[in-house]
């Protein structure tokens, strides 16, 4: 399926979207008829945004033949799914040239200052598996702050 850029453009810029990124499964070979097409944009007013987000949806929905949309937010998105998002997602729009590199490094600052909490995530749910016989209770001590 060829990749309406234009169409896309023109939302883009009507709901004063800053950037517009397509990722996901439509750009590997895993993509079918049945997927979702996974779009995030980032936006400086999210309140408009989500005051317009299903008719957003439509409008791009139609530009793909009303195949299925996944519409994430940037502006708040886990950082995990940012970096992945910034790492293969390909550029649709963005309203000024240096938004879209920006964005790729902020995703990977974001990413770096996030691995601290995966891995408190990663102890807490180790101590949760290995639940320690307190009486017959579970205990589940919480994870230590290196």
């Amino acid at each position: 399926m060829k990749l309406p850029y234009n169409k896309l453009k023109i939302i883009a810029k009507e709901y004063n979207i800053n950037l517009m990124i397509l990722f996901g499964s439509y750009l590997t070979e895993n993509f079918t008829q049945d997927s979702d097409i996974d779009i995030a944009i980032q936006a400086e007013n999210i309140k408009l945004i989500n005051q317009h987000k299903l008719e957003i949806l439509n409008k791009i929905a139609a530009t793909f033949n009303y195949q299925e949309i996944d519409l994430v937010l940037l502006n708040h998105v886990d950082p995990l799914l940012k970096l992945q998002i910034a790492e293969n997602g390909r550029l649709i729009y963005q309203k000024q040239d240096y938004l879209f590199n920006n964005f790729k490094v902020q995703a990977m600052h974001e990413h770096q200052d996030a691995k601290k909490f995966y891995a408190l995530d990663e102890k807490f749910i180790e101590n949760y598996l290995k639940k320690g016989d307190n009486n017959g209770k579970s205990r589940i001590n919480p994870p230590q702050v290196d």
